[in-house]
């Protein structure tokens, strides 16, 4: 039983080192849907740079994952599909997932 309790404290410890044990990967990208009015409602995930991950700095993970997702945003909105998108597209929502691995802008733009 003794040698039963320590196995289960080792392994205990090895596993709560593991912060990505139970965090499945994310997709990152831009995801497009259509809404109900005409309007497209964008999703924009971005993921935090290698080197934030390997230091696990909060501060370098949440600017990281955010500049991702907001570079990937402004290459979407500008890739000619968005006319007149200054005026038309607003941000929703901004959401950080992982502690920070993860950002998740959600946006809308808004057809004539």
């Amino acid at each position: 039983l003794r040698s039963f309790l320590v196995f289960l404290a080792i392994a205990s410890v090895n596993l709560a080192g593991c912060k990505s044990f139970f965090r499945p990967e994310i997709p990152t990208g831009v995801e497009r849907r259509v809404l109900t009015d005409g309007s497209l409602e964008l999703v924009v995930t971005g993921q935090a740079s290698k080197l934030a991950l390997a230091k696990d700095s909060v501060a370098m993970k949440q600017t990281t994952s955010r500049e991702a997702a907001r570079l990937l945003l402004e290459a979407e909105l500008q890739s000619g599909n968005y006319p007149g998108h200054k005026e038309r597209f607003e941000i929703q929502s901004v959401e950080f997932l992982y502690d920070f691995e993860y950002c998740i802008i959600k946006g809308k733009y808004k057809k004539k």
